[in-house]
């Protein structure tokens, strides 16, 4: 999911944010007592159990992503870290001479 393009890095991250909102507003809103299970058969498209069900496909998506993304950003932390001690040394070595 990472890319060297910050701005397509932020886009996906806002996208994958809206996505799983939207997926828990839906969930919120829906009552799956309600929805007709005794059929053994995939739901009507458009209905409450298909939208329920599509919401819970987009939470699961958004939240594997942004776990992704979460280990993805942690490496760069840790990247842009050791560079920073890597400059920091340099500098107190130059100092030092």
């Amino acid at each position: 999911m990472i890319t060297d393009d910050p701005q397509d890095m932020k886009q996906r991250l806002i996208e994958y944010i809206h996505s799983a909102s939207d997926a828990l507003e839906t969930l919120a809103t829906l009552d799956p007592s309600s929805f007709d299970l005794s059929k053994r058969k995939p739901p009507e498209p458009g209905s409450a159990y298909a939208q329920y069900l599509k919401a819970l496909n987009d939470l699961n998506t958004a939240r594997t992503w942004l776990g992704i993304a979460t280990e993805q950003l942690h490496d760069l932390l840790n990247q842009y870290n050791d560079t920073l001690i890597e400059a920091t040394q340099e500098q107190r070595k130059e100092e030092a001479q």
